[in-house]
């Protein structure tokens, strides 16, 4: 059976199977890593303080203000916000990242796409689990459960677009 168009669409190897196992596990261990840093060692407020005054980037922002896990974001703090959005921007990066990994490495060795979709699923979760669980436990930092609801949307965004690729191949190989 051949995988139109999806990640890993050739014959594997065994080089490529390990290759695509050490980049995936490398990826998980970057996210773990991350999550045991303390908050200042990832706080972008004194950079951005350093090149923008607060003022000017409140008269760039629009005028929002939304809830988010128990507090409020508002353009009145505006490095908060812009680093809330860059925070928030990087777990859906980087958990896209990983199902998009993980449905390559299922499909180097695996015919059957729902299959390799189901298990980066079921591995996001684990793994978007474990990391907020790692930063509940920090002293520094707070693990939330609407971050492991952000975190599966990244990779459930990422697990669409792959299946929408797979189609629209499918749709013009019938052409």
């Amino acid at each position: 059976m051949h995988r139109r168009g999806l990640p890993g669409s050739g014959h594997a190897t065994f080089d490529n199977v390990k290759i695509a196992i050490l980049i995936y596990a490398a990826w998980v261990m970057l996210i773990f890593y991350l999550a045991f840093q303390p908050f200042e060692a990832q706080d972008l407020r004194p950079f951005m303080e350093s090149i923008i005054a607060e003022e000017d980037l409140k008269a760039l922002l629009p005028r929002v203000e939304f809830p988010y896990a128990g507090g409020w974001l508002t353009y009145r703090e505006p490095y908060v916000l812009i680093q809330f959005v860059i925070r928030k921007a990087a777990h859906l990066f980087f958990y896209a990242g990983l199902a998009f990994l993980i449905v390559y490495q299922q499909l180097l060795v695996r015919e059957n796409a729902v299959k390799a979709f189901s298990r980066a699923l079921i591995v996001v979760i684990l793994v978007a689990s474990a990391d907020e669980g790692i930063q509940y436990l920090h002293e520094d930092r707070a693990g939330l459960v609407e971050d492991v609801v952000l975190n599966i949307s990244g990779s459930v965004f990422a697990l669409l677009w792959l299946a929408w690729r797979e189609r629209a191949v499918c749709i013009r190989r019938k052409e």
